[in-house]
């Protein structure tokens, strides 16, 4: 009994080790009765759909590159979203439920009862040599659902209806909607074959190629792509869609739509040599509201309407349209000297200094030459101005010598320009001709050593001079920092005596009044302001032009009105006394700045400088100094009392009834400081009583 009763324990004892050890097993893995396409190793790379009930016929296939094409019923690249939506629901089909013919036959039903006897879509897959086929029959009864079949199995299986929405989708939802499928990145030529008709009865053929990260033109010459426009028209060449196709029976005649000889053959080419799309293009479509065109894809059969994006114009002109504007190969910041040469006089030189400061050789008082500070404003304007020289239009890139001598005038060019990088690179010199014989003038570049002309704009001249003095710094002077002036003495010259002269102002800071603002406080405001600004000028004394490199006490401008040039009389002499700071290692110091000044007429008022530490000049004034030197020149000539009464009459003054005084002394007082012209309006200049040359602008 005892012994039953163990052997009874040990049973249940293995018999709950088996439950728990069931219990912890994964579960079992039910095989599915096999479906419309098995999910292992079935790779699908063809798909046909058979829709009896529109008797049409839908077939994509995918290539060895793994791209899905559409077959029919016209050839052209599949949507990868419709493919991926295709297949995913022919993979993953779910069934509601399921039963077999052997169901039917006990139910007395037939195939024909679910739509499968005649189903309206059959489709078959494929995948390597393996095929699968799906019937599609009737909705069920309800209309939410479909009876479907795989002859493999006899199964009629229950799936949602969303799997006819899928099948059922029109030819334009399956077919990708773009032309080119190259993605950028992946393009590295773009070629265009014009076939020589309407505006370019000439056909021609030109190729732009990706070298790096820059495009160039290499057909039928090589120069440089302009970067910008290459791209956009390879981005508007991939944004094309197809409007609509052309009935495959009327496909067949090519002539008939422009395409058996294209108007036009546009080439993308990828990485690999077989990745390579080319788009023939042919007659415009009559009528239609918006430019459009018959095309093909050169490796199918396919035509159809294309609607223009203005790149087809682009392309027939892609040699001029799509090609390197500027011409000039230059870095502006490497430029390190710079020639400039004129047809009428001598060259120019121009050379950047160990400091990085420019350079410009001029000419001294003996006609040696010497480098003197040049402008670094001018400079640079002018070598970025030439960086960026663009052309209007290309005339010709392969001119003949009769063509550079009589038609672009390049064989004695009117400018050559020599820039150099260092010393190890090879200079560019550009030429500029100037032709008279059209009306406007034109004016034509070419870089030597390179065929093409361009004609260019004339702006670039007036960054261009044959005179030094053009470049030269217009700071004369700069004043160092801790720098103060300290006093100010003008002088009335007689009979052109530099050293001799009537004294028309003298101010000096002294211990009772160290500053400006207290010596000037008890003068008149104008006074007070535009001595402020003469001072701020003598800071850093900036000239208007330069008229010559050194100085000359009998100065003569250059004039066309008469056959002996004006001679320039020195009237005033001012004397800046300058008070530097001592710095390491050298002790203050006082200095004189001397400058020469003649009479002003109009707008315009000579001054020139021979003394150290000035260097000498002859150069214009700018505005601010000459309205300074103005003003407090004709506050100095009033007498103090007339000047009083003048502010005492209550009744407006009318400027124009006064006679300005010209100097000390005189009877007639000038107009109250009620009435003064501004600063930049022509003064009156002092100038002796005795002297009967002096000028009133």
């Amino acid at each position: 009994m005892r012994f039953k009763l163990t052997l009874l324990l040990l049973l249940a004892n293995l018999a709950v080790f088996f439950l728990l050890w069931r219990l912890n097993q994964p579960p079992e893995i039910v095989a599915r009765p096999a479906g419309p396409i098995p999910i292992e190793n079935f790779d699908i790379d063809h798909i046909v759909i058979d829709d009896h009930a529109q008797n049409e016929v839908r077939e994509i296939k995918r290539d060895q590159r793994g791209v899905w094409h559409l077959i029919k019923p016209v050839e052209w690249l599949a949507s990868e979203d419709a493919e991926r939506d295709l297949i995913n629901h022919l993979q993953f089909l779910e069934e509601e439920t399921n039963f077999s013919l052997k169901d039917l036959e006990k139910s007395g039903q037939a195939l024909k009862d679910f739509g499968l006897d005649k189903p309206a879509v059959e489709i078959t897959v494929q995948a390597g040599s393996q095929t699968a086929k799906l019937l599609i029959g009737r909705h069920t009864n309800d209309g939410s659902r479909l009876y479907v079949m795989n002859p493999a199995d006899g199964l009629v299986r229950v799936v949602a209806q969303e799997l006819l929405a899928t099948l059922d989708k029109p030819v334009q939802d399956l077919r990708d909607s773009n032309l080119f499928t190259l993605s950028f990145y992946e393009i590295q030529s773009l070629a265009i074959g014009a076939g020589g008709t309407g505006t370019t009865p000439t056909s021609s053929f030109t190729r732009f190629v990706r070298d790096g990260y820059q495009w160039r033109m290499d057909t039928p010459f090589s120069c440089a792509a302009d970067e910008d426009l290459v791209k956009k028209a390879i981005s508007k060449l991939e944004n094309l869609h197809v409007e609509s196709f052309i009935p495959p029976t009327d496909a067949a005649d090519l002539a008939r739509f422009g395409l058996a000889a294209p108007s036009l053959k546009i080439e993308l080419k990828g990485d690999a040599a077989e990745s390579s799309q080319t788009l023939w293009l042919g007659k415009k479509v009559p009528d239609a509201t918006e430019p459009e065109y018959y095309a093909k894809l050169a490796d199918r059969p396919a035509v159809f309407v294309v609607r223009d994006t203005d790149v087809f114009a682009t392309l027939l002109d892609a040699q001029n349209a799509l090609r390197e504007r500027q011409f000039m190969n230059i870095s502006p910041e490497k430029v390190s000297s710079i020639s400039v040469d004129s047809a009428d006089s001598a060259e120019v030189r121009m050379q950047m200094a160990e400091d990085h400061t420019w350079q410009v050789r001029d000419k001294d008082a003996t006609g040696a030459f010497t480098f003197i500070a040049a402008d670094p404003g001018i400079i640079q304007a002018m070598i970025n101005d030439l960086a960026k020289l663009s052309a209007k239009s290309f005339v010709s890139d392969a001119p003949t010598n009769d063509d550079l001598e009589k038609t672009f005038n390049l064989k004695s060019p009117q400018w050559k320009i020599i820039l150099q990088e260092d010393k190890t690179a090879k200079p560019v010199m550009l030429d500029i001709g100037i032709s008279t014989a059209t009306t406007p003038v034109r004016y034509f570049a070419k870089i030597e050593g390179v065929d093409s002309v361009y004609e260019i704009d004339s702006d670039i001249l007036s960054q261009l001079s044959s005179s030094p003095l053009h470049y030269r710094d217009r700071t004369l002077e700069k004043l160092p920092a801790g720098a103060q002036v300290v006093s100010l003495k003008l002088a009335l010259l007689k009979d052109n005596d530099l050293t001799a002269g009537e004294e028309v102002f003298n101010y000096s800071l002294d211990a009772i009044r160290p500053t400006w603002d207290e010596y000037l406080k008890n003068k008149p405001e104008l006074v007070r302001d535009n001595v402020q600004v003469l001072l701020d000028a003598l800071r850093q004394f900036t000239v208007e032009d330069y008229l010559q490199a050194y100085f000359d006490e009998h100065y003569q401008m250059t004039s066309t009105a008469s056959i002996e040039p004006p001679s320039v009389s020195w009237r005033y002499r001012l004397d800046a006394g300058v008070q530097l700071s001592a710095t390491r290692g050298v002790a203050a110091s006082t200095e004189t700045l001397t400058f020469y000044f003649s009479d002003r007429s109009g707008a315009l008022q000579l001054g020139g400088t021979r003394e150290p530490p000035l260097p000498p000049a002859v150069f214009t004034l700018p505005i601010n100094v000459r309205g300074a030197l103005g003003v407090i020149l004709r506050e100095q000539a009033q007498p103090a009392a007339a000047v009083e009464a003048l502010r005492e009459i209550n009744q407006p003054i009318n400027p124009g009834t006064i006679t300005p005084v010209f100097a000390p002394g005189a009877a007639t007082a000038p107009p109250a400081s009620g009435t003064i012209l501004p600063t930049d309006a022509v003064a009156p200049i002092p100038a002796p009583a005795a002297s009967s040359s002096s000028s009133a602008p």
